[in-house]
C-alpha cells in the first residue's frame, strides 16, 4: 500500500537518526605547549659552543603547508666533543620539530665544521623566525646547551637580551636575513643526507611513553617521575603534568618547577615544587600524578604518551587509592570547579529571529540547562561541585559557536587543569533558513557530554549513552569510564518540537494498531504532514 510505504520512509527512522546526530560532537584536542627557553633560566643551561652559518633554505609548497629544508654549517668553538642536531624551528611563535633525517645526533669535534639539515612543515605563508640548535657533551649524556639563529630581529629580541627568554645574548647568533639564502621549488626537496659515520645513539622515544611510578620527598621538595622506557627530553609539556586530588582538584606543575633535570638513561625526570605547591600537597587526598595526552612527546617520531595517572608516593610511603576511587563507585572528596560564560546567551539568540521576550526568557533557560548539565555529574559524583563565576579565570570557559552541519558542541580532551573549554551552539536553521532554538534538555545533554571530554572521556558507539559519538571514532573495546559515574542522557528537543513529536508518535501508534484499512489511510496525511514539519525543523532533506 503506497500510503504505508511513505509513512515508514518519512517518519520515525529519519527523525530518530536526526536527533541522534545532533548529539555527535567533535573533540578538539588542545595542542600541547611548545618548548620555551624559560628552562635555561631555571637550570642555567649553557649556550652551545658553536658558530652557525646558513647554507641554504628551500621552501616547497605541500598540501599540509610550506615545507622548509634548512641547511646550516655548525662549527665547534669549544674544547670538548659535542653531539648536535637542529632540534626545531620557530615559525609565527610555534615550535616545529625536525621531520627528516635519522633522528640521530651528530658528533662534532673541536674546531670541526659539520653540515646540518632539517625539514619543517609550517602553515602556508607562515614566517620562519629562527633555527633552534641543541647539543650536549659526552660526559653529560643529555641535551644541556642551545644556540639560536634568528632570521628576524624581533625574534632575536624575544629570545635573547633584555626582556627575552634568555637574558644573555650569547645564546643567539646575530640576526641573519633569510632572503639571500631562500630558494623556492615546486618539486619534492627530499630529506638531506646524514653522515652515518658521525651518528651516535638514536634518541627517539617509544610509541607510548608510560609512567611507571612517582615519588615525592617532603624533605627536599623533589618530585621524581619514572618511566618504563626512555623519554625524549626536549618535549616535556609541563602545563599538562598535574598532581590530582581525586582526579579533579589539583596542582598544575610549571616549567620552573620542572627545571629540565633528566637522568642519563632518560628514564626519570625531576621536579622541585615551589613553596605554594609544597604547602598544598599535604592537604590533598590520595594525590596522583596525571599526564594529559602529549605531556611527554617525541617530536622526532611524532609519538606521545597515552593519558593516565599513577599514585604519588609521598615521603617514600605508598598511598593506595581509597575504596571510593575504584571504578564505578561514588567519590566523596570535595572538589569545586568554576565555570564562566564568555558572553550571555542573548548574544547568540537574535531578537530578529525570536523577539525580545523569547531571547530574555530563553537566555535564563540556557543558563539553567548548563547548571543542570553540571548538576547531573554532581548527582552521581558527589565530590564534584560546580560554581558559575563572572570574573577571574574559571576552570572551564564556555563559549558559543554556530551550528556547523551536525555538531552542536566542541570540547578539549582531558584538559581541566590546562585551560578547559566547552563550545556550544544554541540554535540551528530549519529547511527555510529560519533559526530554531535548542530546548533545555538538548543543551543539558550537550553540556554534560562535553564536560565528559574535559574529564578525559572518549566516545562510545552506544547510541543511548551520554558519550555517544563517532567523530573521532570510539576506541575499540569496552568504553572506559575512568572511574566516573556517567549521567544518563535525557530527552532533548528543539524548541517547539516536543509536542509535534508526541503527536506524531500517538498517530503512528494508532496507525500501526488499526485493523481498518480506511482508518489507516485516513491517518497517512496527518502523519506525513507532521513528519514534513519535523524534518524541516531538523533541516532534514527527504527525497
Amino acid at each position: 500500500m503506497g500510503g504505508s510505504r511513505v509513512v515508514g520512509t518519512r517518519t520515525t527512522q529519519l527523525l530518530v537518526g536526526t536527533r541522534t546526530t545532533q548529539l555527535l560532537v567533535l573533540v578538539a584536542l588542545v595542542a600541547a605547549g611548545t618548548l620555551t627557553a624559560a628552562y635555561a633560566q631555571e637550570v642555567n643551561w649553557r649556550p652551545l659552543a658553536v658558530d652557525m652559518e646558513v647554507v641554504e633554505v628551500v621552501r616547497e609548497p605541500t598540501e599540509s603547508g610550506d615545507k622548509y629544508t634548512v641547511t646550516i654549517n655548525a662549527t665547534s668553538t669549544g674544547a670538548e666533543t659535542l653531539y648536535v642536531d637542529i632540534a626545531q624551528v620557530i615559525s609565527d611563535g610555534q615550535s616545529y620539530a625536525n621531520e627528516c633525517g635519522s633522528g640521530a645526533w651528530l658528533q662534532l669535534e673541536p674546531d670541526e665544521t659539520l653540515a646540518l639539515a632539517g625539514c619543517y612543515t609550517v602553515p602556508e605563508q607562515s614566517e620562519l623566525e629562527l633555527v633552534f640548535l641543541a647539543g650536549f657533551n659526552q660526559s653529560e649524556g643529555r641535551p644541556d646547551a642551545f644556540k639560536l639563529l634568528p632570521f628576524l630581529e624581533h625574534s632575536r629580541l624575544t629570545w635573547c637580551g633584555p626582556g627575552g627568554y634568555y637574558a644573555d645574548d650569547s645564546f643567539c647568533e646575530s640576526t641573519v636575513r633569510m632572503a639571500p639564502f631562500l630558494r623556492d621549488v615546486k618539486g619534492a626537496a627530499g630529506p638531506p643526507s646524514v653522515p652515518v659515520e658521525n651518528a651516535v645513539q638514536n634518541l627517539d622515544g617509544p610509541d607510548d611513553i608510560l609512567l611507571s611510578r612517582a615519588e615525592y620527598s617532603g624533605e627536599t621538595g623533589d618530585l621524581v617521575l619514572y618511566f618504563d622506557d626512555p623519554i625524549y627530553p626536549f618535549s616535556i609539556y609541563v602545563s599538562r603534568v598535574t598532581i590530582l586530588h581525586d582526579k579533579c582538584d589539583g596542582i598544575a606543575l610549571s616549567v620552573s618547577e620542572f627545571g629540565g633535570r633528566v637522568s642519563l638513561d632518560r628514564q626519570y625526570v625531576t621536579f622541585k615544587l615551589d613553596d605554594d605547591n609544597r604547602q598544598a600537597l599535604p592537604g590533598m587526598t590520595n594525590p596522583r600524578i596525571h599526564l594529559a595526552p602529549g605531556a611527554f612527546a617525541d617530536d622526532a617520531t611524532r609519538t606521545k604518551n597515552a593519558p593516565g595517572d599513577v599514585p604519588l608516593l609521598v615521603a617514600g610511603v605508598d598511598s593506595p587509592p581509597r575504596a571510593d576511587q575504584q571504578q564505578g563507585v561514588v567519590r566523596t572528596a570535595s572538589c569545586m570547579l568554576t565555570y564562566g560564560l564568555v558572553e550571555p546567551p542573548s548574544v547568540v539568540l537574535d531578537e530578529v529571529d525570536y523577539g525580545a521576550d523569547f531571547v530574555a526568557e530563553h537566555s535564563e533557560v540556557v543558563r539553567q540547562a548548563i547548571r543542570d548539565g553540571f548538576a547531573a555529574w554532581t548527582e552521581l559524583n558527589p565530590g564534584m561541585a560546580f560554581e558559575e563565576v563572572d570574573s577571574g579565570r574559571p576552570d572551564i570557559i564556555i563559549q558559543w559557536i554556530e551550528f556547523a552541519g551536525e555538531h552542536v558542541g566542541y570540547a578539549c580532551l582531558d584538559c581541566l587543569r590546562a585551560g578547559a573549554i566547552i563550545e556550544l551552539a544554541l540554535e540551528q536553521p530549519d529547511c527555510r533558513g529560519n533559526q530554531v532554538a535548542y530546548g533545555p534538555g538538548m543543551i543539558r545533554n550537550v553540556l554534560a557530554h562535553e564536560f565528559g571530554h574535559n574529564l578525559g572521556l572518549g566516545h562510545t558507539d552506544d547510541e543511548d549513552h551520554l558519550m555517544s559519538g563517532s567523530t573521532p571514532p570510539p576506541e575499540p573495546g569496552r568504553f572506559n569510564d575512568l572511574g566516573y559515574n556517567i549521567p544518563e542522557r535525557i530527552p532533548g528537543y528543539l524548541v517547539g518540537a516536543k509536542p509535534l513529536v508526541e503527536r506524531y508518535d500517538a498517530l503512528y501508534d494508532e496507525y500501526r494498531n488499526s485493523n481498518s484499512v480506511s482508518h489507516r489511510n485516513a491517518l497517512v496525511g496527518p502523519i506525513n504532514s507532521l513528519a514534513d514539519r519535523l524534518n524541516c525543523m531538523y533541516n532534514v532533506s527527504v527525497p
